[in-house]
């Protein structure tokens, strides 16, 4: 299981998209998934029919090769609909603090969420508000290079900021994890 998050986190970081360029939402990551385990179950059954009709050859040899490979492509994105089928999206991140870089700035670390759900997220969120509610955002900013720490600029010095996190997966935006307020700085800070 190490391994496949490994890989998955490999084929994220370098930028695999579906065709067209983005997912549009959960629904179409499913049918994509979907339409991949349909293709490769009919390549393999085609293969398999053509290698029973021909029998023993150097062509029917070749056949068989691409034959494991449909049927191991098969098994592979059954798993994958599988494990999409039963993914939640992510927790909040843990232990996210605050720490003023200068009189401008925030400097925002946090940790990847406790309980991962066996889904690898692929980019966090992180806003910034002057209302405790984030009812109207300062700003906010992704992370998709999975990045456990941000930089806030271009804050106004002696303003409250509250700052939170959220972390996403390939079923959406988990739940926002407030940050903990620092002891010192010449920003004021606040957790939620």
């Amino acid at each position: 299981m190490k391994r496949s998050r490994l890989t998955l986190r490999n084929i994220i970081t370098c930028r695999a998209r579906p065709p067209g360029g983005k997912f549009v939402s959960v629904e179409a990551r499913e049918a994509l998934i979907g339409s991949l385990v349909q293709e490769a179950e009919l390549r393999a059954a085609d293969l398999s029919s053509q290698a029973q009709r021909e029998g023993l050859s150097l062509e029917a040899c070749q056949k068989d090769k691409t034959l494991k490979a449909w049927e191991w492509r098969s098994k592979l994105y059954r798993r994958m609909r599988a494990g999409f089928l039963h993914a939640r999206a992510p927790e909040a991140p843990s232990v996210v603090r605050l720490s003023v870089s200068s009189s401008s700035s925030l400097s925002v670390n946090f940790q990847e969420p406790q309980s991962l759900n066996s889904t690898v997220i692929t980019k966090y969120r992180v806003e910034w508000s002057c209302l405790q509610d984030f009812s109207l955002l300062a700003g906010e900013m992704l992370l998709e290079n999975l990045s456990l720490r941000a930089t806030i600029s271009n804050l106004t010095t002696g303003r409250l900021y509250y700052v939170r996190v959220s972390a996403y997966n390939m079923r959406g935006w988990g739940p926002p994890a407030a940050a903990l307020t620092p002891l010192c700085g010449s920003l004021q800070l606040e957790g939620v």
